[in-house]
This record gives structure tokens, C-alpha cells and sequence, in this order.
């Protein structure tokens, strides 16, 4: 039965009294605390399997809603401890002690009686050795890694001059154990470890790394923020600098294939073999390819800045993609200009893009040298700024969209300081809303090239939801994320959903954005669960989780 304490303010005494006002059981005495003890009490007994007392264990008590705020103690000679809780009153209460693995466990302080049983942990040692060699390797981090889904924290040694590492107070389990140092190749061994168990025999060879150095130039100048891609035993990628230099290390041996991408130029392709402990160095020339210069034009003829262009090869229907990639995408600028390098020469469609789509479609053949004095007219458009009025509560609102009528498709906008705003839409009839349904907002007409529409739009509903989460055996489950989004849209969307963390007893409330029915997933390490649909403002709900069960 659990005896709930509290303690005013101040220094708890290292004696505890009995009922009587007389001295408690001397054994009963407390490791003597480093402060002032506030807040509520937690106290309780760390023992060992057996039921033996574990004398200076360390006891952390965590605020389960802001982690930087701890609590800590010692336990006694008797393992008794006492521990005062300086922030909310929901923690997570870990207790540790040398030789053995920890335990944890969630508490509402004030609390007592609480028991914390320590396991005897697992021993794991080995040595770190240069895999040519055969030679020690010193000053290797090795880490454990415990990927048994416990939670439990990971361990971490650095080798000595004999190459030597050990790893102590491991909690039963599997573990990914990996070594890496300076100018070799990681390496990693799977490792199964039971109760208690001591192992030192394992190994962990190492093989030295290379390294790629290079330059990525077109013409005479240095291509910053070319892409360098490299695939083969394994993959790495990096970004060139400012004047084109690119480098890449802690490569396997072996052969790679790499690709190189510069905007405005072709793309390069080319293998190479890596060498274990050697540094390879390349300069790559790319070639500037072939160019397509114009302008874009609105309808009514004026200089359209901005503009993003796409220069598309024409293939036949079911060709294959060319090795080379010879697309490109450029915008105009101030003046309405524009300029896509980086072209073999081949037949192209050249065109506005627009959502994914490209309007305005000119096809040109392009030869060897730069083909000038293309001219792209833009399709009408306009322009539709949206304000919200009455909005109220604090969660987000669901996406805006406008829906073409005419074609079903949905457009997004750009929010800004004073609203939302819609570029460049095709002119027709239009329907303005929140959420996924169409059919339930504001109808717009955009009827000339260049128009300016302005709406005012009321937010959505908020609704309220609250109720339980739950495993298969209807125990309550606490840690649970908890998500409200539109039962037409997965939670995934951005913008759509709003979330909360179920407490203790497995009970959660949330405010969220109804533009129609809604729909409750919840996530958590027991597993997943899924009601659907809810009607805002719904109460007492009951979110299912399949999957384990809870403990």
C-alpha cells in the first residue's frame, strides 16, 4: 500500500521519528541531502533482486513536462531515500547504481512507498584493432546502442593504449555496438547480452578510409554549390564551396560511380576506385552545353518577372529518360529574361511552370549554340488576396485553398502579413475554403488578365475534443500522441492537424479547426490507433490501441 508524505520547506533531518516523537530505526538513517528539500516528497527503497538494500544509488526525479528541470537524491545504507520535487508534479523517477542497470518509473509526487528493484548489469569488453594489421587502436570511441524498443540509455568507452574498451551496467538486451575513430571506416557488431552476463570477447577491426578532393569548374570559374553524389560501398554527398572546391571523407574502399551537377552546365558522370588510406583528387571541366535565351510576356504583353521556366526534351511516348538529364529550370528576371543552359542538343519544350504544370508551350530544336529571341506568352491570370476575420482559440488553421471549378484543381497561396495571396491564376470561377471540401467557402469570379480580387473569408469552428486512450485490454495509456485532423486528409498534411500527449491516466483534450468531420490517430510505443469519424466538439471519446499492450 502506498503511504503518500509530504515535508514543509527545509532541510530534511537525517533521522526520521516514529509516531511516539521517538527516533525512528537507526537504520532508517538518509545519505545526508546536498540542499534544501522543497516541494513534494517522493521517497521510497532502492533494492536488489533479492530484496537487499542498495546503498548510494542515485535517484533522478525528471519533470515529465520540461526535462531541464531535475530533482536528485541518494539513497541510504538502507536504501531508503527521500526526495524532494522542485517542478510540476508529474515525473519520471530513474534510480542507478554501479554494477547495475537502472530503472525508471512514472510518479505523481506526493508519493511513497516507492520501490525501485535494480537488475545486476551486463558486462561487455573487447578491443578495437586496425583490420591490415592488426594493431591496437587507441583513443576509438566505442558505443553500445540498445535497440530491444526498452528505452534504455546507451553506453560509451573510448579504447585504451592496448586498443582495449569495457562497457558496465548494461540492461538485458540486443545492442548495436559501433567503433569509429579518426582516419578509419566505422564498424559495427550485433550483440546479444542476458541478465548479469559478462563478455569480453569482442572484437571490432577497423580498415582505413579514404578521401575524395576535388574542383568542379565550368569554363574558367568555380561552380559553388555544385552537388557531388558518390554511390558504391557507400553513399555520401556534399555541396562545393564558394570557388568549387568539394570534399568528401571516410569512404570505403572500392569503386564508386559519382555524379556531379552544376547549375548551367551538363551533368558529369564518371567512376573511380577509392584506396584505403590514400586521398584521390579530381578536377572536373563541365561542359557549359547548349542555351535558350528569350523573354516571358504577360497576355497584355508587359515583362513578366519571376517567371519559372522549364526546357523539356521531347522524347516519344514510353522513351526512357537520356543518361544525361538534359532538362533545365530557369527564371526571368527583373526585365522578364531569361536564359536555361546546361542543354545537349536535342528538341525541347520550353514553358511556364505552374504548379507541376507547364502552360504556354513553345517547341524549339536547339543546336550546338545558344538559340536567342524565344518569346513566352503567359496564359491571363490574376491575382486573389484572401483576409481571415474571427478567428478565435489557439489552434492552427486548417490550409487554405482555392478550387478551380471549371477543373477541379486546387491551389495553395502564400501567406503573408496581411493575409494570404494566390498568384497567377488561371481566370474562371473559383472556390475559396478551408480544409479538403471544396463547395463550402466563398465563390470568386477572375474574369480579365491582371485583375486584382480581394475576399474576406470567416475562419472555421473551433472545436473541443477530449477523451481516453486506451490498449487492447482497456488499460489506460499515458504518453500517447494524440491527432485531430480532417477525416478526408491523413494526419501527415501540414497545417491539418492539431496534436497533444495523453497524461498519466491515458486522457487527453485538444482544440482543433472543423471544417466537417473529424478523425483521431494516436501513436505511441504500444502501438497505433484510429477513430473515425468524431463530430467537433465531441467528448468522452475512446481511442484504441493495437498493437502490445501496455505495462
Amino acid at each position: 500500500m502506498d503511504v503518500v508524505s509530504t515535508r514543509p520547506e527545509g532541510v530534511l533531518s537525517a533521522t526520521l521519528e516514529g509516531a511516539d516523537g521517538a527516533a525512528a530505526d537507526p537504520e532508517r538513517k538518509l545519505m545526508a541531502p546536498s540542499q534544501a528539500l522543497t516541494g513534494p516528497l517522493i521517497e521510497g527503497d532502492v533494492l536488489d533482486a533479492t530484496g537487499g538494500a542498495i546503498a548510494g544509488a542515485a535517484l533522478v526525479a525528471q519533470d515529465r513536462a520540461n526535462a531541464s528541470c531535475q530533482s536528485t537524491a541518494f539513497s541510504g545504507a538502507n536504501g531508503h531515500f527521500e526526495l524532494g520535487v522542485r517542478c510540476g508534479t508529474s515525473v519520471q523517477l530513474t534510480a542507478s547504481a554501479m554494477g547495475y542497470s537502472r530503472a525508471a518509473v512514472q510518479v505523481e509526487a506526493p508519493r511513497g512507498n516507492v520501490r525501485l528493484l535494480l537488475v545486476p548489469g551486463a558486462l561487455l569488453a573487447g578491443r578495437v584493432v586496425d583490420e591490415a594489421t592488426g594493431h591496437a587502436i587507441s583513443d576509438a570511441s566505442v558505443t553500445a546502442l540498445n535497440v530491444s524498443g526498452a528505452g534504455e540509455p546507451g553506453a560509451l568507452d573510448v579504447t585504451a593504449l592496448d586498443g582495449s574498451f569495457r562497457l558496465g551496467s548494461l540492461a538485458t538486451g540486443e545492442y548495436t555496438v559501433r567503433a569509429s575513430a579518426a582516419g578509419y571506416v566505422d564498424a559495427e557488431s550485433h550483440v546479444a547480452l542476458a541478465v548479469s552476463e559478462s563478455r569480453d570477447d569482442l572484437l571490432l577491426k577497423l580498415t582505413r578510409d579514404s578521401a575524395l578532393q576535388a574542383m568542379v569548374l565550368v569554363g574558367d570559374s568555380g561552380c559553388g554549390g555544385a552537388s557531388v553524389l558518390l554511390e558504391g560501398p557507400s553513399t555520401a554527398s556534399a555541396l562545393a564551396g564558394p570557388d568549387g572546391a568539394v570534399q568528401l571523407t571516410g569512404l570505403s574502399a572500392g569503386e564508386y560511380e559519382v555524379t556531379v551537377h552544376c547549375d548551367g552546365a551538363l551533368l558529369h558522370r564518371e567512376h573511380f576506385t577509392a584506396v584505403a588510406g590514400l586521398t584521390v583528387t579530381r578536377r572536373w571541366q563541365l561542359d557549359a552545353g547548349a542555351s535558350i535565351r528569350g523573354s516571358v510576356r504577360r497576355a497584355n504583353g508587359q515583362p513578366l518577372p519571376g517567371a519559372q521556366l522549364v526546357a523539356q526534351p521531347v522524347r516519344a511516348p514510353g522513351a526512357s529518360e537520356t543518361a544525361d538529364g538534359t532538362a533545365a529550370v530557369c527564371e526571368s528576371n527583373a526585365a522578364g529574361d531569361f536564359e536555361c543552359s546546361g542543354l545537349l542538343p536535342d528538341e525541347y519544350e520550353v514553358g511556364l511552370i505552374d504548379l507541376g504544370q507547364r502552360r504556354a508551350l513553345q517547341r524549339i530544336t536547339l543546336g550546338s549554340a545558344a538559340l536567342e529571341g524565344i518569346v513566352i506568352q503567359a496564359e491571363p491570370s490574376a491575382m486573389l488576396r484572401v483576409a481571415v476575420r474571427e478567428r478565435q482559440g489557439s489552434a492552427s488553421l486548417p490550409p487554405l485553398r482555392a478550387t478551380q471549378l471549371e477543373s477541379g484543381r486546387s491551389f495553395s497561396p502564400e501567406a503573408g502579413a496581411d493575409g494570404y495571396v494566390f498568384r497567377d491564376l488561371e481566370l474562371g470561377r473559383y472556390d475559396v475554403h478551408f480544409g479538403a471540401e471544396a463547395g463550402k467557402g466563398a465563390e470568386v469570379r477572375l474574369e480579365r488578365d491582371g485583375q486584382i480580387v480581394q475576399v474576406e473569408l470567416g475562419a472555421p469552428t473551433s472545436a473541443s475534443l477530449s477523451g481516453v486512450v486506451v490498449d487492447e485490454h482497456s488499460e489506460p495509456v499515458p504518453d500517447v500522441w494524440v491527432r485531430a485532423h480532417p477525416a478526408l486528409e491523413p494526419p501527415g498534411v501540414l497545417g491539418t492537424s492539431a496534436s497533444v500527449l495523453t497524461d498519466d491516466h491515458g486522457r487527453f483534450a485538444l482544440e482543433a479547426f472543423a471544417t466537417g468531420e473529424l478523425a483521431l490517430s494516436a501513436a505511441g510505443a504500444y502501438g497505433t490507433g484510429e477513430l473515425t469519424p468524431v463530430s467537433p466538439g465531441a467528448s468522452n471519446l475512446v481511442v484504441r490501441l493495437v498493437g502490445s499492450t501496455a505495462p
